[in-house]
Order: C-alpha cells, then structure tokens, then sequence
C-alpha cells in the first residue's frame, strides 16, 4: 500500500508540474493569407479600413542613410499598407508591363506572405502619379513590434527593404 501511495503523489506531483509551465508557441511557417490574425494584429487587405501607403509615413518614420531598415511608429489601431510600391519611371514601359516583370516577395515576422491571395491596389501619389502596392495592410489592437521584409527586383533594379512597423501610440 505503502508503494501505491509513493507512486499516486509522484503522479500528482508531476501532473501539478506540468500544469504549471507554460510552452511559448512555435510560430507557423504556413504563408499569410488575407484576414489572419497573429497574436496582436491582423493582416488584412485595403478594404478594411482608412489606409496610409509608405509615402505618407514620413513623419511616423525613420530612415537610415544607406541602409534598407526602417522603423515606423504608428498607432495602435492605424491601418498601413507595408508592401514597397511600384510606379511608372520608365519611358519604354507602361505600369502594367513594370508590374508584370517585377519579382517580389515578403515575410511577416518571418513568415512568408501569400501574395497573390492579397491582390494589389492602388494610391495616387502627388507627384510620381499612379503607385501600385501588393494589397497587404497591417493592424495592432494593442502595442506590438513588425518586421516585414520585402525581396525581389522592379524594373531591373534589385529591391531589398526591412521594416519595422512599432504599433505604440494610442
């Protein structure tokens, strides 16, 4: 009896243990798609709300000469498209025939994004005119850190850029 005691408060115990700790969650190497919510945000598409592009970000963001890293400090509940734009610069090629060449991808924290399910949009800039983005718009609910990568070439020229979208500010 003695021996079933001992073995039933070991298993008690070691239950009681294992309810304690915690496991931190691996995150997922699945692709983004459209409407996901990570942890404290959610990516989402243009439709969801009053959206900013990169070029209205100046004053949120600070650049470091010569250098593809950036951080953007935005409020928590702000709506910004984090895909790098494309516009028309070329003499030789329509907007449509630059966008078609373009090579590009992006990663969310690490996390590839599903492009092609976003689809692209577009913003009228003051004075380059029509810039085309690839639809991905972010969103904090609460204070949180963003990575986003984006890879690839446009229009010839190689295209490297990190972003650091800081949701802080209420």
């Amino acid at each position: 009896m003695r021996t079933f005691a001992s073995v039933l408060l070991a298993a008690l115990g070691a239950t009681l243990l294992a309810s304690c700790t915690t496991t931190e969650p691996q995150p997922s190497a699945d692709p983004i798609n459209p409407g996901e919510t990570i942890g404290h945000y959610e990516v989402t598409t243009h439709e969801a709300g009053d959206v900013r592009y990169g070029w209205e970000l100046d004053t949120e963001c600070v650049h470091r000469e010569g250098k593809t890293v950036n951080t953007c400090e935005l409020s928590v509940g702000a709506y910004v498209n984090v895909s790098v734009g494309v516009y028309d610069d070329s003499p030789s090629k329509t907007l449509d025939e630059i966008w078609s060449e373009q090579t590009y991808s992006m990663e969310i924290d690490g996390r590839p994004v599903e492009l092609e399910e976003f689809g692209y949009t577009e913003s009228v800039h003051p004075v380059v005119g029509a810039i085309r983005y690839w639809d991905v718009v972010i969103t904090a609910s609460a204070p949180i850190e963003i990575v986003v990568s984006s890879n690839g070439t446009v229009n010839g020229d190689a295209l490297v850029d990190t972003t650091t979208y800081v949701f802080s500010r209420p």
